[in-house]
């Protein structure tokens, strides 16, 4: 097997890619630690009493994100399984460190 290094991805995997960041970052801005606790919380009254604290529950929100950040995982598992064993491409050993001698 030739383990070439590539520096590009395809465009669905460079889609997914970016799909799964930004589900990540949204979730973790609306999460425990980010506006979501301020919404929730009303440390900052002057966020906590706009009228977008009133848009929704951050914590239902954060926790839908979370949800559906577990599809896009589900999904890139099976990437990883379906590569190697039905197209033996080499994808996920490219992705894995190389070995050099010592």
């Amino acid at each position: 097997m030739n383990r070439q290094s590539t520096s590009h991805y395809d465009a669905p995997s460079r889609a997914f890619h970016w799909l799964t960041a930004v589900l990540v970052t949204i979730a973790f801005i609306l999460g425990a630690a980010g506006f979501g606790r301020l919404m929730r919380q009303g440390i900052e009254p002057v966020i906590a009493n706009s009228a977008i604290a009133k848009l929704a529950d951050w914590g239902d929100v954060h926790q839908f994100l979370g949800d559906a950040i577990l599809w896009p995982a589900g999904l890139h598992a099976a990437a990883a399984i379906y590569h190697p064993v039905f197209l033996k491409d080499g994808v996920l050993l490219s992705m894995l460190p190389a070995k050099r001698p010592h």
